[in-house]
């Protein structure tokens, strides 16, 4: 099969290598269409190895492993690749652990579909693993009083996207939307501002982590509060009083330990398993719904076009996705 290798630039080099065998928990996909996120060209230039570094995708089931339940060859699918490790889904075949592969229901495209694994996953881990916000299907957790809720940069795949978030405000329940281009400054006060009387800010997920955003966050939460960064935040020391934690998505993967904060906690692969699942019946349900997205053709040309504008940082509110094969 071809697989594509990024390299510095971002380049596209195609290679030939030999179709993958699953492993009794992997499932061998036929890719379709895959999906590109900023760290994919980000890491040739981090000097943390040239490989095929795509992670997103949604195509039919070519194979499962011996130990494999619930898919079968022809089935449709999303799915997650295991991060920085080979096969990824810069390629005609690409594989996954099979608690990281959903359904697709019919009126769910390829296209739509590989927006959702690596940025969905993202978020749910953050949100419910992290934050330990109580899950949609756990009422009886819920919290007695509304617990305001910071989502810093909803206009990115993993705040959800502009487009997608303001159909689900209520104002009447205190939504708000805050625009940052108004400076650090002024967006801290309409933060502020946005916070009900006699509540307090106690959780904050900053989806962005660059740029001081993670200070702004930590400006406006009350003490004792919780704050996840999509990326691990290595040159500031945050207030003794926060628990601050980032969104490991390779912890649902595999139960490896992750950097100093390490988080060991031998749920993480049955979240994943969960949300996975629950992926198929949000896409069903209707409160699941792809990123908005640009498709570029061209297989491994269109993959060298897409990691392109997003180091140009061309894409606002989009996902790049790739057709690789018509299936």
């Amino acid at each position: 099969m071809k697989e594509g290798i990024v390299t510095l630039g971002p380049r596209i080099s195609v290679r030939e290598v030999p179709i993958p065998e699953p492993s009794p928990d992997d499932v061998l996909i036929r890719v379709a269409v895959t999906g590109t996120n900023p760290k994919d060209w980000k890491m040739a230039e981090w000097g943390l190895g040239e490989r095929n570094e795509g992670d997103d995708m949604a195509g039919v089931v070519e194979k499962v492993g011996a130990d494999v339940a619930g898919f079968r060859p022809g089935d449709r699918v999303g799915a997650l690749h295991r991060l920085r490790q080979n096969f990824g889904t810069f390629a005609e075949f690409s594989l996954a652990p099979a608690h990281c592969v959903f359904h697709l229901p019919p009126s769910t495209s390829y296209e739509e579909a590989a927006t959702i694994p690596l940025a969905a996953m993202t978020a749910a881990v953050g949100l419910f693993a992290r934050l330990r916000l109580p899950q949609p299907f756990s009422s009886n957790t819920a919290p007695k009083e509304p617990q305001p809720l910071l989502i810093y940069g909803a206009a990115g795949a993993v705040g959800a996207g502009a487009a997608a978030v303001e159909p689900r405000l209520d104002a009447s329940k205190g939504d708000v939307i805050v625009d940052y281009r108004k400076g650090d400054n002024a967006v801290v006060e309409r933060i502020r501002e946005a916070i009900p009387s006699g509540l307090s800010l106690k959780h904050a997920f900053d989806c962005v982590s660059a740029n001081g955003t993670y200070l702004n966050c930590e400006r406006v939460l009350d003490k004792d509060g919780k704050l996840t960064t999509l990326l691990r935040i290595k040159d500031h020391t945050f207030r003794s009083d926060l628990e601050v934690t980032d969104t490991k998505v390779g912890s649902v993967q595999d139960d490896r330990t992750y950097g100093p904060r390490g988080y060991k906690d031998p749920d993480d692969t049955e979240f994943g398993r969960v949300w996975f699942v629950l992926f198929t019946q949000g896409l069903k349900q209707g409160w699941l719904k792809g990123h908005p997205h640009e498709v570029i053709p061209g297989g491994f040309y269109g993959i060298g076009q897409a990691l392109a504008k997003l180091k140009a940082q061309s894409a606002s509110a989009t996902k790049y996705v790739v057709r690789m094969a018509e299936i």
